[in-house]
């Protein structure tokens, strides 16, 4: 009886063991053979057509998420399917359904860079000479990588619709331009192909970025208006927008270098110019009109300055006997105001070519760590 019990005991000890090989054997294969249900699946796409010849694949860390895997995974399926003629790499550019024919290399090969421009100042009520020079900017470095620029103005659009628009735009890469929440631009990244964000501070995100030293602008228009003996107490500022983080830290910086001088920041008159030409003549009207004129004024960018010098004109005053005024940007504004301008100015052609550049390296390199880039400015002083 006793030994019936241990016999009866074996197979069941047996039965056990025999049934975790199995589990094991599975998970392990099915690890391995991941890459091919991938390759099988992206192979099934370009049969039926739900991948188009010649369409841009999906980057390999897409790839690798939506299928719970990892980039070598990916990888080893879209080496499959170059393998077999079906799939072709263009540096810089990602992996595209090879076009039919003979001629597929070479066709991928001569493909063009579709980069998307999105901003917010893409419309009649910010759209300024500075900008307008940035975007010449970025349509020739651009083309000197043979890629197009595609305009997508933000517009008045919704924060919760921009990454709708971003997706349908099909760009391969993208350029957020200018200052957008700072919730709004990680949904855009999140969705968004490869970016890179130009003229704006874009803080902890995971991004490639390019800006100027605002804060170092505001200090070099105070301690300019201070070498020339004028105190502060007799100084005025025409702001952009106070909404806006430029303005915020051209004007933080103005403030710390009075400070440093000795003199009180609190004293100094402020008004608004929305960075516009109209709303810089209003706003020096303002300041005229609102008892002693001052001796001093800062303009933070040329396009409101040429307003004040309008306004500073009709009240009878001389530019700069009365009153000295300086800029920001150094824009055709500048050098075509009478006076010409005296102004801080940003480099906007080396910010584009930067720009252009780290997006380019993003592209032939998605997991190099993100760099970040800050452009220095510079005083000229001219007449004013």
């Amino acid at each position: 009886m006793e030994a019936a019990e241990r016999t009866a005991a074996i197979p069941r000890r047996t039965k056990r063991a025999a049934a975790a090989k199995p589990s094991r054997m599975a998970a392990s294969h099915a690890k391995d053979f991941l890459w091919k249900k991938i390759a099988d699946d992206i192979r099934r796409k370009l049969r039926t057509g739900a991948i188009a010849p010649g369409s841009r694949l999906p980057s390999l860390n897409e790839i690798a998420a939506a299928w719970s895997a990892n980039r070598l995974t990916a990888m080893k399926a879209i080496g499959d399917l170059k393998e077999a003629g079906l799939v072709v790499s263009v540096r810089a550019q990602g992996n595209f359904a090879a076009e039919r024919g003979a001629a597929a290399a070479e066709a991928a090969k001569e493909r063009s860079l579709t980069v998307g421009l999105f901003s917010r100042v893409l419309n009649p009520r910010s759209y300024g000479v500075y900008h307008q020079e940035m975007i010449s900017g970025l349509w020739d470095e651009l083309g000197e990588t043979r890629s197009n620029l595609l305009a997508i103005a933000a517009g008045e659009e919704t924060p919760s619709a921009m990454p709708g628009i971003v997706r349908r735009a099909h760009a391969d890469a993208m350029i957020y331009m200018g200052a957008f929440a700072t919730e709004t631009l990680a949904r855009l990244l999140r969705v968004g192909p490869p970016a890179v964000v130009l003229d704006h501070d874009a803080g902890d995100l995971p991004v490639d970025g390019i800006r100027v030293d605002n804060p170092a602008i505001g200090r070099l228009a105070a301690r300019h208006l201070l070498s020339l003996g004028i105190a502060p107490e007799t100084m005025a500022i025409i702001e952009g927008n106070p909404e806006d983080l430029a303005s915020n830290r051209r004007l933080a910086g103005f403030c710390e270098a009075i400070a440093e001088a000795g003199g009180d920041p609190g004293r100094i008159r402020r008004a608004t110019g929305l960075f516009m030409r109209r709303g810089g003549r209003d706003a020096a009207r303002e300041l005229l009109a609102g008892g002693e004129p001052p001796r001093g004024l800062y303009c933070m960018n040329d396009e409101m300055a040429a307003g004040a010098l309008v306004a500073i004109r009709e009240a009878g005053l001389r530019v700069p006997q009365d009153i000295r005024v300086i800029g920001t940007d150094d824009t055709i504004w500048a050098k075509a105001s009478t006076p010409p301008l005296t102004t801080v100015a940003i480099d906007v052609r080396r910010m584009d070519s930067i720009a252009v550049r780290l997006l380019m390296k993003r592209l032939s390199h998605p997991d190099a760590p993100y760099a970040r880039e800050v452009i220095e400015p510079r005083l000229i002083v001219r007449e004013t």
